[in-house]
């Protein structure tokens, strides 16, 4: 009796962790705009600064963090817009790409990463952008996971914050350090 349960424990723990790998079918995005442009946003699997998911900003204001094989994309209008990964200065690499965006295109722009040793030295880190034809990134974005392009949390505004909300690259103020609750988290629950 104990073995078959065992056996359906790991069944239902490989059933959740294989649904839980499924990638989303990718299909072509037409943008709402005849006129408008899609340009797709991907970041290839990649063991190489795994766990960093940099900061994606387009024309300084929207921002999205770009995870490690995942694909994004973003409808935009055409005209020259530019790409900047906000990065710290310990990463090398490509942080700026400018496109000029021709009306009812696709445009493809690939985050490559890497994590380089050398000998007697501190090790480097790189992240960069390039622009990439249809042909190779259609066979690339297929192998990766879709997210959606979120503005993550600690771009968010506070509501109560009196800076100009229609920059979403302002942190929120309001969460500041107590030390009361950094003894007791719940001390405003009693």
């Amino acid at each position: 009796m104990i073995f078959y349960k065992s056996h359906i424990v790991l069944l239902m723990i490989y059933s959740l962790v294989a649904c839980s790998t499924e990638k989303k079918q990718f299909i072509l995005e037409s943008p709402a705009d005849p006129e408008g442009s899609t340009v797709y946003i991907y970041r290839p699997h990649s063991l190489s600064n795994i766990v960093v998911s940099p900061i994606l900003s387009i024309n300084g204001k929207n921002k999205i963090a770009i995870k490690n094989d995942h694909y994004t994309y973003i409808h935009l209008p055409p005209g020259k817009h530019v790409f900047q990964l906000e990065l710290d200065e310990k990463y090398q690499g490509k942080k700026r790409l400018q496109l000029l965006l021709e009306p009812a295109s696709q445009y493809y722009i690939k985050v490559n990463t890497a994590l380089k040793f050398e000998k007697n030295k501190p090790y480097s880190r790189t992240f960069s952008m390039q622009r990439i034809e249809q042909s190779q990134a259609l066979d690339e974005i297929e192998q990766c996971g879709y997210m959606e392009a979120k503005i993550p949390s600690r771009y968010l505004w506070s509501e109560n914050s009196s800076e100009d909300k229609s920059d979403p690259a302002v942190p929120v103020r309001d969460a500041e350090f107590d030390l009361e609750k950094s003894r007791d988290p719940f001390s405003k629950l009693k």
